[in-house]
């Protein structure tokens, strides 16, 4: 019997689990693939990383009106109307916050 590539192996098991239960899919966790566990360091990152470029390759629509936000703040920049940090200010800043 051949081997099931690891990614494949996660989509039957996440096909499977969206059909019995829905709502949990959400709520999954690598608890729930004990076979990805059993994997190497690398071998769990390429499928993260797989996993993470098709995520990023689902195009969610922008709405107009944050491109009319960017659009401004970007505008607002150019004008130099907009107060940048230095990466040593910005670093400060969330220290303090912390």
């Amino acid at each position: 019997m051949p081997e099931v590539p690891p990614l494949r192996l996660l989509q039957v098991h996440l096909q499977l689990a969206f059909i019995s239960a829905p709502n949990k899919v959400a709520r999954m966790t690598l608890a729930n693939f004990p076979e990805l566990q059993r994997l190497s360091r690398p071998a769990r990152l390429k499928i993260a990383a797989e996993l993470w470029d098709s995520a990023a390759s689902d195009a969610l629509p922008v709405p107009a009106s944050h491109k009319t936000l960017l659009r401004d703040r970007r505008a607002a920049y150019d004008r130099g109307e907009t107060r940048t940090l230095t990466m040593a200010e910005l670093k400060r800043s969330i220290r303090r916050r912390k």
